[in-house]
């Protein structure tokens, strides 16, 4: 995925600190590559009109971080968890929603919670916003939005 995007993004959407590259994928999907080499997808709803990149271009990323469940935040995060096999973080009723879907590798966090992926420290933080599942034109109950800042990430 990292040489993916660095092709097709242009200068003024990538920033890079400290060796770690975040690209924004236009409406709120954000990827972030840590310096050790993990990828991160944050919110990859990658069918939005300002993505790079569409899912069909991802190979391969390590960790998916949802942060509630509309359509335009959890976008492609099935279909891509399922080709790669990255682990998906999200509040405890999406990550179930997700696994009654078939996604193998998720992880629930609450609010405060926090975990350890490789060089990653994620923590779920409060949000203000509905975090309704759309799903076949209705709306599933999706837990409590976890922000669209969904986790804190830093890198160690």
């Amino acid at each position: 995925m990292h040489s993916i995007l660095r092709k097709n993004v242009t200068e003024g959407r990538m920033a890079k600190k400290q060796g770690v590259t975040i690209t924004w994928l236009g409406h709120s999907a954000f990827h972030i590559l840590t310096a050790k080499g993990s990828s991160i997808l944050i919110d990859p709803w990658l069918n939005n009109p300002k993505a790079p990149v569409n899912s069909d271009s991802i190979t391969q990323v390590d960790l998916i971080l949802i942060t509630h469940g509309h359509s335009d935040h959890m976008g492609n995060a099935e279909e891509v968890a399922a080709k790669t096999g990255a682990k998906l973080v999200a509040i405890y009723e999406i990550a179930k929603y997700f696994s009654l879907k078939g996604i193998e590798n998720v992880q629930s966090l609450n609010k405060g919670g926090s975990m350890v992926f490789r060089d990653v420290r994620v923590t779920m933080v409060d949000a203000r916003h509905s975090s309704g599942i759309d799903l076949n034109n209705t709306v599933l109950p999706g837990g409590e939005a976890a922000g669209e800042r969904a986790c804190s990430i830093s890198c160690r």
